[in-house]
């Protein structure tokens, strides 16, 4: 990516990608402000679980990778994610959930100049 990242942010963006149906779309391909936007949710949540010592517990069970696509289907609400990690103990899932779970769930469209954007 062009810009500086956590680790798994691509991953969190690709997972919403496919989430919206717009696989054949490109993490590029989203406007500045909604990849500010999306980026300051992923940060935020990455940090506030690193806070907490559960960042390193959880990418060592499953990788930076698994933790953007989890993010993402948690923050979207869809049910699965990191209740489904089985590696981690369920309080430590719920608590990370718990984390997920404050930040808002978004719409992905497409503006008038092609690009993604996100209310």
């Amino acid at each position: 990516m062009d810009f500086k990242a956590p680790q798994g942010f691509e991953d969190y963006l690709v997972t919403i990608l496919w989430y919206f149906n717009m696989d054949d779309r490109s993490v590029y391909e989203f406007s500045t402000p909604a990849r500010e936007r999306l980026l300051d949710y992923y940060d935020r949540f990455y940090k506030s679980i690193e806070a907490l010592g559960l960042r390193g517990y959880y990418v060592q069970a499953y990788g930076e990778s698994q933790l953007g696509h989890d993010f993402a289907l948690e923050q979207l609400r869809t049910g699965c994610g990191f209740m489904d990690r089985e590696l981690l103990k369920e309080s430590d899932r719920e608590l990370i959930c718990e984390i997920a779970d404050k930040f808002p769930d978004f719409s992905v469209y497409e503006n008038e100049n092609e690009e993604l954007e996100v209310e």
